[in-house]
């Protein structure tokens, strides 16, 4: 876990928390079925300038299915996390390349 000394307020504080809690959540489900081992990172920072605040989730587990498209699935937890970024206005992108990362990136004017 990696986190910087970051003041928010109390709204986007609970929303993050929500998202960090699905998503280390749907890595445990899923990411590790036939591992015997796993490794689940978490980190918030600002970015370089200092506008946007980025939430980062990965993990080093099987990965995402080929054919994976978040705005398809009919899972709960993931279409929480959806609305969970659309409420801050934020940005949600997923890669899927020797790990699985999803980021929130959100603007720091939230």
């Amino acid at each position: 876990m990696e986190f910087e000394n970051i003041s928010l307020d109390l709204g986007t504080s609970i929303n993050l928390e929500l998202n960090i809690n699905e998503l280390i959540s749907n890595s445990f489900k899923y990411a590790f079925e036939g591992k015997d081992n796993g490794e689940i990172s978490v980190s918030l920072k600002l970015n370089g300038n200092g506008k946007k605040l980025v939430l980062k989730v990965s993990d080093n587990g099987i990965g995402l299915p080929e054919d994976f498209n978040i705005n398809k699935l009919k899972s709960l937890g993931l279409e929480l996390v959806i609305s969970l970024v659309e409420q801050l206005n934020s940005e949600l992108e997923i890669t899927n390349n020797g790990k699985t990362e999803f980021q929130v990136i959100i603007p720091m004017d939230v």
